[in-house]
């Protein structure tokens, strides 16, 4: 019996000394570049499609971001080394999209929803050259695109200054 205890402990020693230290981060934390480190542990979470499924084969090389059982955001990468990514879709709160951005062709297509029930995209707003200003809103409804007749202008707006915020 005591053969076996001064194995054993000399197995618990042995695998004690060649676990990985920590390091300056922590236990549970991966550096990921020098100003970021990896959550251990938080709301979000990382998913795939489910194998064979029919959403795995439409976007076989997507990531998904989930919190609450609801995706928040997916990663398109443009192959299945999955180091460099295609396009970025961001949903709002429930589940639908809301942002999606071509990285590629700097493309952006913002969705809006007039209520919170509604799954089909009323209006949509196109920015074609990726300067951030939509260039083309569509009327899902009416099936009528338009187009900005003026650029943007900005005026002030008229309320009084907080005091203390000068």
């Amino acid at each position: 019996m005591g053969n076996i205890l001064f194995v054993l402990v000399l197995i618990l020693g042995y695998l004690e000394s060649n676990k990985p230290t920590a390091g300056e981060f922590g236990e549970d934390v991966i550096p990921l570049t020098p100003d970021l480190v990896q959550r251990a542990q938080g709301p979000l979470y990382f998913g795939e499609a489910a194998a064979h499924s029919e959403l795995a084969e439409m976007l076989p090389n997507a990531i998904y971001v989930v919190s609450d059982r609801t995706v928040r955001a997916r990663f398109e990468f443009v192959d299945q080394k999955m180091s460099e990514v295609s396009e970025l879709t961001v949903f709002d709160k429930y589940g639908r999209p809301w942002i999606n951005a071509d990285l590629d062709e700097g493309k952006m297509i913002y969705s809006r929803y007039t209520g919170e029930y509604q799954s089909d995209v009323p209006v949509s707003l196109l920015d074609d050259d990726g300067d951030g200003i939509p260039d083309v809103m569509v009327d899902w409804n009416s099936k009528t695109s338009f187009v900005p007749l003026q650029e943007f202008s900005w005026t002030p707006m008229v309320t009084d200054v907080p005091s203390g915020s000068e």
